[in-house]
């Protein structure tokens, strides 16, 4: 009991600080989703549960009843129930889907540029509304597949038209494309369309990691490849790739915006990765010796059973936010203690019951710690087992649907 009356009384010292909010963006092939396989909604909801996205952008998807299995199953899986989709539509061969967490996420309107392939599906998103909101118009594409110059060209009018589009868009805001780009290289004679997207478009995109090159069976690149996760002698279902992994084919390219924190959001540098990928599964599939320690055992499974890709991750600041002691004490909406020394007691006042996302967040913006509840009409109280944590001073964050409540506390 003295342990928490010493800390639950620095509590109330008046300090001041500042914060980031953060969104974690995903991409992902999902391999002729439902196909003969609608049961793979059980293994991205692994995926989904260990990477926790906050925007998903997704390509080879089949159909509306598809993306609802998905949506039901595998992001809406419960107690979660915040994630919402885009409209579908229905082009030419396989289609796009954008899913957002809605604590964090709106989405404002969305968008197809035709092509004479695939369609390119634009969703225009936005964060932090209010006087401060941050926009966002991010792509979901698949270009052609296949090496060889006529399918390189045919890549290189769908990123003309791509180009065309973000020329139309204003220059305060911030861009991400992502998606299966089939792209073997960047030298212009084998791939034109990365010049076309990373020199001449008006908003030139950017490679988080800086990693052009000649992807295509070459070693060097093995720690970010992302196909193929199947091999001829582990060929999964679906009718998925069985190459092993030797393609960069999957990518989340960015804006100078937001490459440098010029539009209200910031890429987190360190944070892109292909998951899954281990660097040791070069030619063979990502179910073979060695075992693949970058991911738990449970998800290195479904990321093979799900897709012949890898999904492609990155994290992003966004919404500065002040936060003062004094601010949420006064109204008595949220306040934390420690029960014990690895336990944080939260108390909050809610109008109704809803989905709550609890964070532990460094004065830097990491996330240390992510926990989901549910509130009762009320005054509720929640209890946080914590992780290892170095002393000092950090956030907790109460996210729903109907606003945030956040408090420093000194551990």
């Amino acid at each position: 009991m003295k342990n928490f009356i010493s800390i639950f009384t620095l509590l109330f010292i008046s300090v001041s600080g500042f914060t980031q909010d953060t969104l974690t963006v995903m991409s992902y092939n999902i391999l002729n989703y439902p196909g003969t396989s609608s049961t793979r909604y059980n293994d991205l909801k692994v995926i989904i549960q260990h990477t926790k996205p906050d925007i998903f952008i997704c390509s080879e998807l089949q159909d509306a009843a598809g993306a609802d299995l998905l949506l039901n199953n595998s992001f809406n899986a419960a107690p979660i129930n915040y994630y919402a989709r885009a409209n579908f539509v229905d082009g030419d061969d396989t289609d796009n889907m954008l899913y957002y967490n809605t604590n964090k996420v709106s989405l404002a309107s969305q968008n197809q540029i035709t092509t004479a392939l695939r369609d390119i599906s634009h969703y225009h998103l936005y964060t932090c509304e209010g006087a401060d909101t941050v926009w966002y118009d991010i792509f979901s594409m698949h270009l052609k597949a296949s090496s060889g110059s006529t399918n390189a060209n045919d890549r290189l009018a769908e990123c003309v038209q791509l180009t065309n589009y973000i020329a139309t868009l204003p220059t305060n805001t911030n861009i991400m494309v992502g998606g299966d780009f089939n792209f073997y290289s960047v030298l212009p004679g084998i791939e034109p369309a990365w010049n076309q997207l990373t020199v001449t478009c008006s908003q030139a995109l950017k490679d988080p990691i800086n990693m052009a090159g000649e992807w295509h069976a070459n070693s060097f690149y093995k720690n970010i490849h992302t196909q193929s996760t199947r091999s001829a002698v582990n060929p999964g279902c679906c009718g998925g790739s069985t190459g092993g992994m030797d393609d960069r084919f999957d990518f989340l390219l960015i804006n100078q915006n937001l490459r440098d924190g010029l539009a209200g959001a910031e890429y987190m540098p360190g944070t892109y990765k292909a998951v899954g990928q281990d660097g040791n599964h070069y030619n063979i599939s990502l179910v073979e010796s060695p075992s693949n320690a970058s991911v738990p055992a449970a998800v290195n499974t479904a990321l093979f059973n799900m897709s012949d890709h890898l999904p492609v991750l990155m994290k992003i600041y966004t919404c500065d936010v002040t936060i003062g002691l004094e601010e949420n004490s006064e109204e008595g909406h949220l306040t934390v203690a420690f029960g014990s020394e690895n336990n944080l007691l939260v108390t909050a006042d809610y109008l109704k019951e809803e989905n709550i996302t609890a964070e532990i967040i460094t004065l830097n913006g990491s996330v240390v710690l992510t926990q989901n509840f549910e509130s009762k009409i009320g005054h509720n109280q929640f209890t946080i087992p914590l992780p290892i944590m170095e002393k000092g001073m950090y956030v907790i964050r109460l996210s729903s649907k109907t606003g945030v409540l956040t408090q420093k506390f000194v551990k």
